[in-house]
């Protein structure tokens, strides 16, 4: 299979370790590019504020910038964690816009501590408050199905005279059995 895109590069790293992630874009050494780097997440694009220092340039002894290889452009992540974990993007744009390449490089820090369980609790709250209302719901629907139950005299109040027990007697070996007769009751 051919293919004009360039295949993605990935990096793995120790978790709390320095990493230099390399611009894959493909350049031309006579372009003046600017760098930019965007992380990749579910919800889009994440712009990155890179600073001087978090890029490494190369510089001839003219002044110019040096073809240094892969380090030229590259994104330096100090310290990294698990949150650092994903795809990343580099962009060069050149002065007029014509000429603008990307590439993408993915990143996988290894080796970090599992999520705290303040970290699962932030993760979930939404579920967990809302599983918490639909049990006060419940409760609360229950309690009113039996008020109301009760008010409406579906429930037969056994202490008022005159209302008996549907339940059958329990007889001893004992005894001559006897035929049961169950008497109405009315309900008003």
């Amino acid at each position: 299979a051919c293919s004009l895109a360039p295949a993605a590069r990935e990096v793995k790293v120790a978790c709390s370790e320095n990493v230099d992630l390399p611009c894959t874009a493909p350049r031309d050494p006579q372009v003046p590019y600017t760098v930019f780097w965007t992380k990749l997440t579910e919800h889009g694009e994440e712009r990155m504020e890179v600073t001087l220092g978090g890029l490494w340039h190369h510089h001839q002894k003219d002044g110019s910038l040096g073809a240094a290889g892969e380090r030229l452009f590259s994104l330096k992540i100090e310290n990294t964690t698990s949150v650092d974990s994903g795809t990343y993007r580099c962009t060069l744009e050149e002065p007029e816009g014509r000429r603008n390449r990307s590439g993408t490089v993915t990143l996988k820090v290894t080796g970090c501590a599992k999520e705290s369980k303040e970290d699962t609790f932030q993760k979930y709250r939404a579920e967990i408050v809302l599983l918490l209302a639909l049990v006060v719901f419940y409760l609360t629907l229950i309690i009113f199905t039996c008020k109301f139950a009760q008010q409406q005299s579906i429930f037969p109040d056994f202490s008022k005279p005159g209302t008996q027990r549907a339940f059958l007697p329990v007889f001893s070996p004992n005894k001559h059995l006897e035929p049961v007769t169950l008497h109405k009751t009315e309900l008003v």
